[in-house]
């Protein structure tokens, strides 16, 4: 499948991209669902530190994302789904193409528009009290360590 039709989603954590990514997009679209954090970065993350992904804090992850980056290069998790769809699209002919959730940075969006040039990216905004309200069970009402993740997403220290 040359150029396969992907569907970028981007957006603070909370926005509502990964509702939209499965819920609509793959549940009722019939798109592959496939995010970066997901499918890329907490497999490799389990692998290199024999930890659960699913017990480590939000900011270790964080971190351990930009420390994968800074080693391997800013769009090294998007040249690593690039290789699942390559893969994956061989078997496939009945489905409209790719959902890629959890784009973090410029790097990995030019890197998937190199890709194919039907990539489309779509930012998702929910305001921050909307966020809080979605994601506050994760962080155990901690409104601090939200706060100081979602000002590490911002990339602006």
């Amino acid at each position: 499948m040359n150029n396969p039709h992907i569907i970028g989603l981007t957006g603070s954590f909370g926005s509502g991209c990964s509702y939209i990514g499965q819920h609509i997009l793959r549940d009722k679209c019939g798109y592959d669902f496939l995010s970066l954090s997901e499918h890329v970065l907490r497999p490799l993350f389990k692998k290199q530190t024999g930890k659960e992904p699913d017990q480590a804090e939000r900011r270790e992850l964080q971190k351990f994302g930009d420390r994968i980056r800074s080693e391997n290069g800013a769009d090294h998790l998007a040249k690593q789904i690039i290789e699942k769809i390559s893969e994956e699209s061989e078997q496939r002919t009945n489905q409209p193409g790719w959902v890629v959730d959890s784009i973090r940075n410029p790097a990995e969006i030019r890197t998937l528009r190199r890709f194919s040039r039907n990539f489309f990216l779509f930012g998702v905004y929910a305001d921050k009290e909307t966020r809080w309200d979605r994601v506050k069970a994760k962080y155990r009402d901690n409104r601090h360590d939200f706060d100081e993740d979602d000002q590490n997403d911002t990339g602006e220290d």
